[in-house]
Parts: structure tokens; C-alpha cells; sequence
């Protein structure tokens, strides 16, 4: 399973205690911490942060994957709804 973690980073015990309760190994730690700019646009900063995890459209759709969400809200929505 692929972690994408949008927010503070994961601890190796964090990862260990996901790993138990999903009953999967993370397979990769992705980490892409956020601070949105309110000086530009949400959704613009949403486009360019998912283009920089580098996964492909393939992998977006068919890799088992756990999203750790920014902790601003409207990004989180944001986030969301361009995956």
C-alpha cells in the first residue's frame, strides 16, 4: 500500500500502527507536507501538489493507497475532489 502523507510527517511508529490497523505493509512512504499560499488560488496549488507525487494516472487508479489530508480543511476538500 502506498502512504501519501499531505500533512506533518509520519513517525516509523505512526507507520507501524497504520500498517496494523489496515492489516497491510506500507509499501511506500510518499510524503508531500502542504502550506497553501492564500495568495493563489486552492485549486491551482491542488493541481500542482498531485502532480508532484508523481504517480501515474494508472497508479492513481488502481495502486491501493492511504491519504493522510492536509489539515486545512477547504485544501483537504480540494484535494479530494481533483483525485
Amino acid at each position: 500500500m502506498l502512504l501519501i502523507n499531505f500533512a506533518h510527517p509520519v513517525s516509523p511508529a505512526q507507520v507501524a500502527r497504520i500498517e496494523d490497523l489496515t492489516g497491510r505493509k506500507i509499501s511506500r512512504l510518499i510524503e508531500r507536507p502542504v502550506h497553501f499560499d492564500p495568495d493563489q488560488t486552492l485549486a491551482a496549488q491542488t493541481v500542482h501538489l498531485v502532480d508532484a507525487v508523481g504517480l501515474t494516472a494508472e497508479a492513481w487508479q488502481q495502486s491501493p493507497l492511504l491519504l493522510n489530508l492536509p489539515s486545512l480543511n477547504f485544501g483537504a476538500a480540494v484535494l479530494l475532489a481533483e483525485l
